[in-house]
């Protein structure tokens, strides 16, 4: 399989023949930089519209990373499948643990940030307490 970022926002996966299996949309605008994890199972993409989506061969959006401030013309996944690299058009680079976005419970994740907050401000009261 193959996959290709496109100028009509897309992502597509193809056979090696050339044979179109699906297209993958989610971007706002065009998409310059794609990736699979190791195994195949995920694919990665960088778009103009400064976001890293990863997606399932399916066409299932896994989720949205935001961190560029322009576009993203680069990416790259490590061999290991830990890391996932973005270069962006802001003259940066983000290192995203991989590993850790695929695992990652949003609501503990949540509750874990705020929950010494919620358990000493005296203005917040006990039913928006975090437990785990």
């Amino acid at each position: 399989m193959v996959a290709t970022g496109s100028g009509d926002n897309t992502v597509k996966l193809w056979t090696l023949d050339g044979k179109l299996l699906k297209t993958l949309k989610g971007h706002t605008a065009a998409v310059w930089g794609v990736a699979f994890t190791p195994d195949g199972k995920i694919v990665a993409s960088g778009s103009v519209d400064a976001s890293v989506k990863l997606w399932k061969l399916d066409g299932t959006e896994i989720t949205t990373l935001r961190g560029h401030t322009a576009a993203i013309r680069e990416i790259a996944i490590s061999p290991d499948g830990t890391m996932l690299v973005s270069g962006g058009d802001d003259n940066t680079l983000i290192l995203w643990n991989l590993q850790r976005i695929l695992n990652l419970d949003a609501l503990i994740y949540g509750c874990a940030l705020v929950q010494d907050y919620l358990k000493t401000n005296t203005a917040v009261k006990a039913r928006f307490i975090c437990t785990s």
